[in-house]
């Protein structure tokens, strides 16, 4: 059982590894420009920027144990700018901010808080954090009180819900804008909020 842990744990890392070798950008001898500008240096040695010839930018490579990665080329000047950085480092640090980007790409989501019409008060205000949590995020919120029991049939349940859900929007004001008032569908209210 324990060997197979350490099985999966061995491919997972070797798919982790294998996927960091395939970085789109020129790499080490793949660089064949005459100048070479070093930006955004992770070693405190190296001035950055600075611009300097293939060699010497191979042997500062070679001195620090890193590797030089192209981040952009000039054609007309046959000249790179490259990053003196670990290759695998480098394409972690690509793969987190291609997932980060392809996130905020994500429309808002509506996330749905469901209410209660004997909500207690403490109940009600985390029901509220977690609302202020999601406009925060960007998302939007949908609050919704299902109507049960004997509060499906009373002028009291459907009242008192519609109350719940105002004041519930009313409190999110800062962040959200209520998008309509509430609405009603088989004994079941609610109301959307947007962020702002």
């Amino acid at each position: 059982m324990d060997i197979n842990k350490n099985q999966n744990g061995n491919d997972r890392q070797k798919k982790f590894v294998r996927e960091m070798n395939t970085i789109p950008n020129r790499i080490n001898s793949q660089i064949d420009s005459e100048k070479i500008r070093i930006i955004s240096s992770t070693f405190y040695e190296v001035e950055s920027p600075v611009v300097m010839t293939r060699k010497e930018a191979f042997m500062l490579r070679d001195r620090l144990e890193t590797d030089l990665i192209e981040i952009a080329f000039n054609a007309k000047e046959n000249s790179s700018v490259c990053k003196l950085i670990d290759k695998n480092k480098f394409a972690y640090q690509e793969k987190r901010k291609e997932k980060e980007r392809k996130q905020s790409q994500k429309g808002a989501e509506l996330k749905e808080i469901k209410l209660g019409v004997d909500i207690a008060e403490n109940d009600f205000n985390t029901k509220l954090n977690q609302a202020r949590k999601f406009l925060e995020k960007g998302d939007n919120v949908k609050v919704s009180i299902q109507l049960k029991g004997r509060h499906k049939y009373t002028e009291f349940g459907h009242t008192k819900s519609e109350e719940i859900v105002l004041s519930f929007a009313d409190k999110l004001s800062d962040l959200g804008k209520i998008v309509s008032m509430p609405k009603w569908a088989n004994n079941r209210i609610f109301i959307q909020v947007n962020r702002k």
